[in-house]
């Protein structure tokens, strides 16, 4: 997967690896492994997934949701 998609600029995204190392944590694991690194409002999904779900929608209401709390 890093041989093809590199650091994802030819693809106009950056991307950044993490290596689990002891034992598997799952995504919520991965995700919390590299905290330190999101610093903007980001999306996990599957890379099996298949939706029709709109997902602008879905992040524009988060940030609505964020804005209410803050």
């Amino acid at each position: 997967m890093r041989e093809y998609f590199q650091d994802g600029s030819q693809f106009g995204v950056q991307m950044t690896y993490a290596v689990e190392e002891e034992q598997p944590l799952g995504t919520a694991g991965c995700v919390k492994n590299i905290a330190e690194l999101l610093d903007e409002t980001f999306l996990v999904i599957s890379g099996d997934t298949i939706t029709d779900f709109d997902l602008t929608t879905a992040i524009e209401f988060h940030k609505k949701i964020i804005q209410k709390l803050l």
